[in-house]
């Protein structure tokens, strides 16, 4: 409600100018004073515009002494006229006013609001409802229209004829037709149709209803209903002096005896149509008679004026700082902007040194050959591949350090995402649909993914301080599913399980990949939702869950999920003693194949 009620403010005080303009230059072609009131309702509507020191709205800000209670932001126009409708602190009221609590005054503030929000949408539903009525009242009384061939081939656009009407009118949006009434002469509709084709070719029709909608938001400012009342006459004025300007001055008996004959004796919606005899027949016919080409002098100065004017009016104020003010921002900016640059240097080359790593993983997986992968891990990483207890996916021989991580052959391209705290994931697919790896031959679900832990070191460079790779397999259809897995090998693995506390000492080890949560979470994520535990302990994807049930005797979890050919179904158990779920049993009957 703020932002409509400052933005049509705005708004109103633009118009009071163009109507000024208007007054002062009566011989002004209205073609400017037309465009002076399309920007009045561009300004309506614009919360944000460019800034300028000659802006209008200069006027209308506080000193920087007295600014302390605006809290306005100048780089915003639907601001400007803010500090005039602030309340005073409290402190500033007079001692003899009933003092109230802070939560009795933002109570009242809210009713108000809320009521001035009921109010205002009631407005904007009459008259949207006003107008729907009335055009589909206009749309009933033209539906016997017959389509006038010579005429629509002639300028372009369909051209109706009816006898239920008595004035010309343009209707529609997009695909705008023209309606004229029965009995008029070929020059009489060769005048209407110059007069409306000005029309369509400036979209005075779809201008007229854009303004409408505008105005039905501000229905409550008595200015912008003054503007769209002098936007619609200076929009039929103007194309009356099109006509004159395209067929020159010696039609201007026909054509004023025409706006004559032709005045409108029906009410058409306020938004629409466009009307041939809107805008007062008497003073259409007037301009008409007044009519002389501008000069070319003239029309310069009016130009410069209008342009003058629509820079003031649409731009937005300057902020107005005092120097120990602009010298503290400035200050500050430059700091932030070192503070942004420095931290996003870092962040990149952290980022380009987990791709040069994972890419040299890449490439030992095809040659085996790992020292450059070698050269690139910390310390302690190094230590632990030259031990004869290596558990890192590379080792030392005699020969130098070569790949174990049995990654496939012919890796495709990695993809690196970056989790946080220099913590990277990365993961691969092969190039080929049968790649092979140092332990088995893959297929074409196979995916080689991985997490890498990157630091800086001493000397300012990058280091990997810890590595986890893994070469997955996934199960991406039923029948892939049922062959890996039987209900004895669940039953296995639901028994081999750790406990909750053996599962915390075993994570204690890995635990730099997971710098945010502890080893219970860890835990809980995989193993706490059976859902969870079937997608990333038993490798499923391709899929989905589609179905979770519960047997409320047993407690047993039923769930369905679905591959692209058919659908398996785990029953989960739920183990008391450490409150997770755990699969025991697989069921591989009952389904219809896809």
């Amino acid at each position: 409600m703020t932002l409509i009620f400052n933005l049509g403010l705005m708004a109103s005080v633009m118009a009071v100018i163009a109507l000024g303009i208007r007054t002062c230059f009566r011989r002004m072609p209205k073609v400017y004073t037309y465009i002076l009131w399309i920007f009045v309702f561009v300004r309506a509507v614009l919360p944000v515009s460019y800034s300028s020191a000659f802006s209008l709205w200069t006027l209308f800000q506080k000193a920087p002494a007295q600014a302390e209670t605006a809290n306005l932001s100048i780089q915003t126009a639907d601001t400007a006229f803010l500090p005039y409708f602030q309340t005073s602190a409290p402190q500033n009221l007079p001692q003899t006013v009933p003092q109230e609590t802070p939560d009795a005054i933002a109570k009242a503030s809210f009713d108000l609001t809320k009521t001035a929000a009921a109010v205002w949408a009631l407005g904007l539903f009459v008259m949207l409802f006003y107008s729907l009525s009335l055009l589909l009242k206009l749309r009933r009384t033209i539906r016997f229209s017959v389509l006038e061939q010579e005429c629509s081939k002639t300028c372009g656009f369909s051209v109706y004829e009816s006898d239920q009407i008595k004035t010309a009118f343009i209707l529609g949006f997009f695909r705008p037709s023209v309606y004229l009434p029965s009995g008029l002469s070929a020059s009489q509709k060769h005048l209407i149709l110059e007069h409306e084709t000005s029309h369509i070719r400036h979209h005075d029709h779809q201008i007229k209803i854009a303004a409408w909608l505008i105005l039905s938001l501000h229905w409550f400012q008595p200015l912008l209903w003054i503007s769209f009342y002098f936007l619609d006459k200076d929009m039929e004025l103007s194309c009356d002096e099109q006509v004159l300007k395209n067929l020159g001055t010696q039609v201007r008996t026909d054509y004023s005896s025409l706006l004559l004959k032709l005045a409108a004796q029906e009410n058409f919606p306020a938004g629409i149509p466009l009307s041939f005899c809107r805008g007062g027949s008497k003073t259409r016919i007037k301009n008409v008679v007044r009519y002389r080409p501008q000069k070319a002098f003239s029309a310069a100065l009016t130009v410069l004026l209008i342009a003058v004017t629509l820079y003031g009016c649409m731009g937005s104020p300057k902020e107005n700082l005092s120097a120990p003010d602009a010298k503290a921002l400035q200050t500050e900016a430059d700091f932030n902007e070192t503070q942004t640059k420095a931290s996003s240097a870092a962040e990149s080359e952290e980022l380009a040194f987990a791709k040069k790593f994972v890419s040299a993983i890449a490439e030992a997986s095809t040659n085996i050959i790992a020292d450059d992968i070698y050269e690139m891990l910390s310390s302690e990483l190094k230590a632990e591949a030259n031990s004869l207890t290596c558990s890192l996916d590379i080792r030392r021989l005699d020969t130098g350090h070569y790949m174990t991580s049995y990654g496939p052959f012919i890796p495709g391209e990695p993809v690196i995402t970056e989790e946080s705290d220099g913590i990277f994931h990365y993961e691969m697919k092969p190039v080929n649909s049968n790649p092979e790896s140092y332990r088995w031959h893959g297929s074409e679900d196979t995916v080689w993914k991985g997490t890498l832990l990157v630091k800086q070191n001493a000397d300012g460079g990058f280091q990997i301080a810890g590595w986890n790779n893994i070469v997955t397999d996934a199960i991406t259809r039923r029948t892939k599913c049922l062959e890996q897995f039987q209900n004895s090998v669940l039953q296995i693995i639901a028994e081999s399980i750790p406990s909750l506390d053996e599962w915390k000492q075993e994570w204690q080890t890995l635990k730099w990949a997971y710098p945010n949560d502890d080893a219970e979470k860890a835990f809980y994520d995989a193993f706490g939702d059976p859902c969870a535990y079937l997608e990333n302990s038993l490798t499923l994807s391709g899929g989905e869950v589609t179905d979770v049930k519960t047997d409320e005797t047993t407690q047993d979890k039923q769930i369905t999920y679905t591959f692209q050919d058919g659908s398996v179904i785990f029953h989960m158990q739920h183990r008391t003693a450490d409150n997770i779920w755990v699969p025991y049993a697989l069921s591989d009957g009952g389904y219809a194949q896809k």
